[in-house]
């Protein structure tokens, strides 16, 4: 199993949780002192066993439902940053503690990573349908075609003792051993030749069951997510909402839906928790005598005339360090 799958998974089922509106507010356009809020409710909720390593591993200590609180509460925010980075652009790296607690605030399951690898080793694979042995059509025997070699070389009385109960080219060999003597040999020996086209139509159907079956997932969630009716979004003053096309809301545009945009364009309220990392990354604009900060480039989401910037180390160093100290 592959650990870029385990993450890929958790990303998308937190994607899938926040367009659907089902994630804690603490969690949608998260900060540092959101997300140790949000631990501080997870763990008074919901502190199972499976979890004590993965909290052991980020806060530094093992946690229980008497030190969960005081641990969490005087944890240092600064150190939920990475995660918050990696949520914003989900294709750097990030270290695993940080991918293993995002999956315990979610709720993701099978958590963690061994639970997960488990379970994905488990999984039968349908797609892998067993096609007829080589041996079955290279070995001929001289006699005639579908006859393997052992069946050539067998004596008629052999073949008269045979295990009713062996195969079916064993069930038929006495029938076919009488029609020999008769001359009948000929007519009798493409009798084997029958189980391997059988067994091929019977793959066929299989294999498009599986395949079905493996996809269905994929297009009910397209269909569920993406339909012709919530193919709209709007500006809810710091991201993108999905909604019907037809549905008015007061004092908000609705425009088609930008699957880009709904998911990772968001306005950075809170200033103090941009990193260097953002450099590039992250963009600007000065608006009314503010500067306001988005997690993408593009246009301004309601003076959509208006460009932002990419952030720079200038701007970097001269409006947003002074807000760490």
């Amino acid at each position: 199993m592959y650990y870029k799958d385990y993450i890929d998974q958790i990303l998308q089922n937190y994607e899938q949780k926040k367009a659907a509106g089902n994630l804690s507010l603490n969690l949608s356009a998260p900060t540092p002192a959101q997300l140790r809020d949000e631990c501080l409710i997870v763990c008074m909720e919901r502190l199972e066993q499976k979890d004590a390593q993965t909290l052991r591993t980020f806060f530094g200590k093992t946690i229980d439902q008497k030190t969960c609180r005081h641990t969490i509460e005087h944890f240092d925010i600064n150190r939920f940053r990475p995660l918050i980075n990696f949520l914003e652009t989900p294709t750097i790296d990030t270290n695993h503690k940080n991918v293993e607690l995002l999956a315990w605030l979610i709720n993701f399951e099978p958590r963690p990573l061994d639970r997960w690898e488990k379970k994905e080793a488990n999984k039968p694979d349908k797609a892998a349908i067993p096609d007829s042995s080589p041996e079955e059509t290279d070995n001929e025997a001289p006699g005639g075609p579908g006859q393997t070699k052992a069946a050539a070389t067998a004596p008629p009385e052999d073949t008269a003792q045979a295990d009713p109960s062996g195969s079916e080219a064993a069930s038929m060999a006495t029938p076919l051993a009488a029609k020999d003597n008769s001359g009948v040999l000929s007519t009798a020996l493409q009798a084997p030749g029958k189980p391997r086209f059988h067994f091929k139509t019977i793959t066929i159907p299989l294999a498009a069951v599986a395949m079905a079956s493996a996809s269905l997932p994929v297009y009910n969630y397209i269909k569920e997510a993406f339909s012709n009716a919530d193919a709209c979004m709007y500006w809810t003053g710091d991201h993108y909402q999905s909604v019907p096309c037809n549905q008015k809301i007061y004092g908000s545009l609705i425009i088609p839906l930008d699957t880009e945009k709904l998911f990772h364009f968001k306005k950075i309220t809170r200033p103090d928790t941009i990193t260097e990392a953002g450099i590039n990354r992250i963009s600007y604009i000065r608006l009314n005598g503010g500067i306001e900060y988005y997690t993408r480039k593009g246009d301004h989401p309601v003076f959509t005339e208006k460009s932002l910037r990419p952030l720079t180390e200038h701007m970097y160093e001269t409006h947003i360090r002074p807000l760490k100290q």
